[in-house]
């Protein structure tokens, strides 16, 4: 039996400067050598540039729904089995290729069409599987909307306007409020059937501990159709450095198609801007979510609609009105939509310039010229914006075209 040789590889750290030592070098050569380094972006570094000094060494993956530093031996104290250590290790040294071949279009086996986890106006926002990113400014009624997006979820119907087909479970991560507000504000309108709707309160949570919250709930948690965490920018140190950004996007990317969750979070808008969200985190969000649904004021009242969308998009003239009643204790959809209120607004803008006509001429039929000729002297304007305005009456139905005249509809 050939004799067992051991290397070993080390590192020092002075400050904030690495220092890599690597002794007998020589043992590894022939050798199959798997890095198995700390879950974290050091040890990952680290494993990278020992990697690439031996050649051919081969690393064992991140593990997203483990903390920060967790290594072979944290897994061993776990009771990882032999077996499961060498299905890591396989998966390490597991080519690109085969992984290629995994992930290729084969169309004798295409995916069958997914049902929507939910739905806002008939207009698919999120299936299992994916990303969904709630934006908005303070206090817009963020948290109301998850709430509203849950109990569809969770007991069907239309609530602000979303609705779920699918059906099933929800879980929910609630990083802002005190604990009375999460029970009496936000799980009061939720509603209180614990079957259904499985609730954390979470704030004080620093951001390594609310990261392994999200994955232990995944991991946990049963037959869950969407986790809803209020917000995403708690699962982060700085949403403005890049590689944490794109690192938290693509462990929730995953674990999204891992668990097979629609995965829906919250991120507060840019103070001043009407749709950047917070950093790079935003920009990613923006970049990997199957949908970005904005919320935005209007006094005191709010529209919902999709900022970015890979299905059909629902504009904002067409999207959902809701305001705060008190009577209800919460917010309550409207029947109207942005574009409704616009059209009445300039219909009863046109209606009055007509009477404002009619009082000034004594007339209610003009030709085209002396309609436009009264809207001039009305309104202050040149020919080309009096014609504008006289079609705009047209298309509102406030005349009736007789011969060569229009005829006011009184």
């Amino acid at each position: 039996m050939p004799q067992k040789r051991l290397c070993q590889i080390g590192w020092s750290y002075h400050g904030k400067v690495e220092a890599r030592r690597r002794t007998r070098q020589t043992g590894l050569d022939g050798r199959r050598v798997i890095i198995w380094p700390d879950n974290d972006d050091a040890g990952q570094k680290a494993a990278s540039k020992i990697k690439q000094h031996i050649g051919h060494a081969k690393v064992i993956r991140q593990h997203g729904d483990k903390p920060k530093g967790w290594d072979l031996a944290d897994a061993i104290d776990e009771g990882w089995t032999a077996e499961g250590i060498l299905d890591e290790i396989k998966a390490a040294e597991s080519e690109i290729w085969d992984q290629l071949q995994r992930r290729k279009f084969d169309p004798t086996n295409l995916t069958e069409p997914s049902i929507p986890a939910m739905t806002i106006r008939d207009r698919p926002i999120i299936t299992r599987g994916n990303l969904l990113t709630l934006v908005a400014p303070d206090k817009s009624g963020k948290s109301h909307v998850m709430g509203a997006m849950m109990r569809s979820v969770a007991f069907g119907g239309c609530n602000l306007g979303i609705e779920s087909t699918a059906g099933g479970r929800a879980a929910y991560c609630d990083f802002e409020q005190d604990r009375e507000d999460f029970e009496h504000l936000i799980m009061h309108q939720v509603g209180l059937d614990v079957k259904n709707v499985s609730a954390y309160h979470l704030t004080g949570y620093g951001h390594k501990e609310a990261k392994s919250a999200i994955f232990d709930i995944l991991r946990n948690e049963q037959d869950l159709t969407a986790l809803f965490i209020d917000g995403y920018a708690d699962l982060i140190g700085d949403v403005n450095d890049a590689e944490q950004s794109n690192q938290l996007v693509s462990e929730l990317m995953a674990a999204a198609e891992k668990f097979n969750v629609a995965i829906v979070g919250v991120l507060h808008l840019n103070p001043g801007s009407e749709e950047k969200s917070r950093g790079h985190l935003g920009s990613q969000l923006g970049r990997k979510s199957q949908t970005v649904l904005q919320i935005k004021r209007d006094g005191d009242r709010r529209v919902m609609f999709t900022q970015r969308a890979r299905k059909k998009p629902l504009d904002e003239k067409d999207g959902v009105v809701f305001e705060w009643s008190d009577q209800k204790h919460g917010f309550v959809e409207l029947d109207f939509t942005p574009g409704d209120a616009k059209a009445f607004e300039l219909r009863e803008k046109r209606r009055s310039l007509l009477n404002d006509i009619i009082l000034a001429t004594g007339v209610t039929s003009w030709s085209v010229d002396d309609l436009d000729a009264a809207i001039m002297a009305s309104q202050g304007c040149k020919s080309r914006q009096a014609k504008n305005i006289r079609r705009e009456m047209v298309d509102l139905e406030l005349f009736s075209k007789k011969g060569a005249f229009f005829v006011a509809d009184l």
